[in-house]
């Protein structure tokens, strides 16, 4: 799966671009290097192709850091590192 972030490093928020081949059901997930889920959520798209998703770090009181963001949809998976401002 195609995943994009941005921006990189991140400070309030950091905006996932993502393509799905069909409509369906897609989990999100933030980690953190220990591998601990810091923040999930599933949802699901009627549409195919292009999609934009938003996780607020502000609301999370992370501290500044490294993190990993998960993408899972259609059996595909996405991965790509965030750090935290």
């Amino acid at each position: 799966m195609q995943l994009s972030l941005s921006p990189n490093p991140a400070t309030n928020e950091v905006h996932l671009i993502f393509s799905l081949p069909k409509a369906g059901k897609v989990q999100i997930a933030l980690f953190n290097l220990s591998g601990i889920a810091i923040y999930k959520t599933e949802k699901v798209y009627d549409s195919v192709g292009k999609q934009n998703e938003t996780i607020h770090l502000d609301k999370l009181n992370l501290p500044q850091g490294l993190y990993c963001v998960k993408v899972v949809a259609d059996g595909m998976t996405g991965i790509k590192k965030v750090t935290k401002k």
